[in-house]
């Protein structure tokens, strides 16, 4: 079995690389992956921005689509792709749930139609939609603050978030990988917080904005049902990630 971790520079699929026996590819070598019957493809690289400017096109379609359909085109045994909770849109959604594309930003649906082309390209596929990161190589607004890099932001007190660790999406790769599921699966906490809970929570103060960021409320009962990994409340996994971070 020869594990690829696609997009291994920075966050997620560093920290990924540095914790599976796997091999680290970025556009610089992108070239080197081999094909064979036994490859495992582990996709976290995209594009850094969300609302690219118009100059900036290419390169998002390049690293948010593109870059799936030439995976799913080279010999493997699995694709393990990482998405996001973004791409719902209404409370109490679930995997199966038909997703209109109305207020979606460009990410989330760059991430829908890089999903579309892993479903009709591969058989065997695991797409995990994740929420907020929380990880030793995370940079959202709590990871820079709790690294004292940040004292203001656009979003309101009352913007929300589901937060989810590194390492517990390093554990479920694991399972998925050892025990061959399949499908589609919402890496969530059981709850959302308030960005207001979450400073208290995490002890920082920060100067807010007026944009009002909101998660949806996802179901994870699919997940749940495989590991209790994700079976605790991001409060936990705030708690959790402050602690390491002392």
């Amino acid at each position: 079995m020869n594990t690829y971790i696609i997009g291994s520079n920075k966050g997620l699929g560093k920290y990924l690389n540095e914790n599976i026996n796997s091999v680290g590819i970025n556009r610089s070598n992108f070239s080197e992956i081999k094909p064979n019957k036994e490859n495992i493809f582990v996709v976290c690289a995209q594009h850094r921005s969300k609302y690219p400017d118009s100059d900036k096109f290419y390169d998002f379609y390049n690293d948010n689509i593109k870059l799936i359909q030439q995976v799913c085109e080279i010999e493997h045994k699995k694709i393990i792709f990482m998405s996001t909770v973004e791409v719902y849109n209404q409370d109490n959604s679930n995997e199966k749930s038909i997703i209109k594309s109305e207020d979606l930003n460009p990410y989330a649906i760059s991430k829908l139609i890089a999903e579309k082309i892993i479903v009709n390209g591969t058989e065997n596929y695991v797409i995990l939609r994740l929420g907020a990161l929380l990880g030793l190589y995370s940079n959202n607004l709590v990871c820079r603050l709790l690294r004292n890099k940040s004292i203001q932001t656009t979003l309101s007190k009352s913007s929300t978030f589901n937060y989810i660790l590194y390492e517990d999406i390093l554990n479920f790769i694991k399972i998925v990988i050892d025990n061959e599921y399949r499908g589609i699966f919402n890496l969530v906490a059981n709850n959302n917080v308030k960005l207001e809970d979450t400073l208290k929570i995490i002890n920082k103060d920060v100067q807010y904005g007026s944009y009002k960021y909101k998660t949806f409320k996802v179901n994870n009962n699919k997940v749940n049902n495989i590991t209790s990994i994700f079976n605790k409340k991001s409060e936990e996994s705030l708690k959790t990630f402050t602690t390491y971070l002392k």
